[in-house]
């Protein structure tokens, strides 16, 4: 099986997270405005200075700041601010319903909800 990656972090000198470069970026930013991939720059496209997550945020904490900027990719961070994935809203979603009981639990998926590894 392949996994998909849904999001792709961008690190500049100086900066931990200078922006985030999701598949809605490039749909609309680049396919839909009629810009050709091979000659557009990833920093005039992607989502500059993105929001991110303490890597001690709750899940509770995570699918609220999700909900309430509208993203679906939120970069988690430790504390001296050095990203170390991406967390992607659906695969958190997925990887809750699959540790509920009856529902075909499965850890492993779980494991990959950060690096973005949901299907």
């Amino acid at each position: 099986m392949v996994a998909r990656r849904g999001a792709v972090l961008v690190r500049s000198e100086g900066a931990a997270c200078a922006g985030i470069l999701t598949p809605k970026d490039l749909l609309f930013r680049v396919i839909a405005a009629g810009l050709d991939p091979r000659d557009t720059k990833v920093g005039a496209v992607m989502t500059p200075d993105p929001h991110t997550l303490p890597v001690s945020a709750s899940v509770l904490d995570a699918l609220s700041q999700l909900e309430g900027s509208g993203y679906r990719n939120v970069p988690v961070v430790r504390q001296s601010g050095e990203p170390v994935g991406v967390l992607d809203i659906l695969a958190l979603i997925r990887g809750a319903l699959h540790q509920m009981p009856g529902t075909g639990s499965d850890a492993s998926e779980t494991g990959s909800v950060i690096n973005g590894g949901g299907r």
